[in-house]
């Protein structure tokens, strides 16, 4: 396959390639970028099969070299039950020497012009400094609202079973492609390839078994623990959560001392425990296509963030 999709000169130095993971000396270069950019390399993902069709780099050289990126996700997005093809940008990023010339926007409007006709709606997370470039492409703030449960609030569910449960790539593949949706409000789905990268990166030792002997279903959750706070990733489950589910769970993480729970996603059921805030460090920016967008206040999972 030839990577270097053509010679497009701009501002006289540079050349845009895009989907060029299959050359090493190029995904190389990227992935250089990408530890001085964000600490993050992507190669391991790579070799494991997990960087697939899904993920698009669309980037510019200069002297061969990698020093501008946008790459895009395509998933499919659930709003309000229904289901949307979308595109998230991410892993943005140009090597400070070049920076200030407009490479980024460059590249951003060569993703939108490719995938225009092809999905519903663009969306992304914006740092601060970045959010002026994005508006100057269409994209629009959404303002997300938190789920945080105060444990101290919720009263204890004698019977239930939480422990961890290790997790092979094969058993999250299995687990994810089995799973009903995160949430009908706003979660995504065929994004494996983002799954897979946060469990090589972070989140391997993070899956507990749930058992909930009243209905003798079991599910597994995805929980990030950090000093007395647990933030709730991810559900596997073919069946839909209950609220005895849920409190399940939480009684299970009061018992281990934990004060307070956050929802990383919009939970489909609200316990009274449940307090509901603006956040005031979100960066989510829609681009409003076919005039769809996210539903007002929706937290977007973060398990799905690229």
């Amino acid at each position: 396959m030839d990577t270097l999709i053509k010679d497009m000169n701009f501002n006289n130095e540079y050349n845009f390639i895009k989907d060029y993971k299959q050359d090493e000396l190029l995904r190389r270069s990227f992935n250089k970028l990408s530890e001085q950019t964000f600490g993050i390399n992507f190669e391991e993902w790579y070799q494991k099969g997990f960087w697939n069709n899904n993920y698009i780099c669309y980037s510019f050289l200069f002297n061969k070299e990698v020093v501008s990126n946008v790459s895009l996700s395509k998933m499919t997005i659930i709003i309000d039950g229904k289901k949307y093809n979308a595109v998230q940008i991410g892993t943005v990023m140009t090597k400070p020497e070049h920076r200030r010339k407009g490479l980024a926007m460059k590249l951003l409007n060569l993703v939108i012009a490719d995938y225009k006709d092809k999905c519903d709606l663009f969306f992304l997370a914006a740092d601060e400094e970045a959010v002026a470039l994005y508006e100057k492409c269409g994209f629009k703030n959404h303002d997300e609202l938190k789920y945080i449960v105060d444990l101290n609030d919720c009263y204890l569910v004698e019977k239930g079973y939480l422990e961890p449960i290790e997790m092979s790539l094969e058993d999250v593949t299995k687990f994810k492609a089995k799973t009903i949706p995160l949430s009908q409000t706003l979660c995504a789905i065929e994004d494996e390839h983002v799954l897979l990268f946060y469990y090589l990166m972070m989140y391997s030792n993070c899956f507990y078994l749930v058992k909930n002997p009243k209905v003798n279903l079991d599910f597994i959750v995805l929980l990030s623990m950090e000093d007395d706070v647990v933030n709730w990733l991810d559900v596997y489950s073919e069946n839909s959560l209950t609220e005895l589910d849920l409190k399940i769970v939480l009684s299970q993480l009061k018992i281990r001392g934990f004060s307070k729970v956050q929802f990383s996603f919009v939970p489909d059921i609200l316990l009274d425990a449940v307090e509901i805030s603006k956040y005031k460090n979100g960066g989510w920016m829609v681009l409003d296509h076919n005039g769809i967008s996210f539903p007002k206040g929706a937290w977007f999972p973060r398990i799905s963030k690229t």
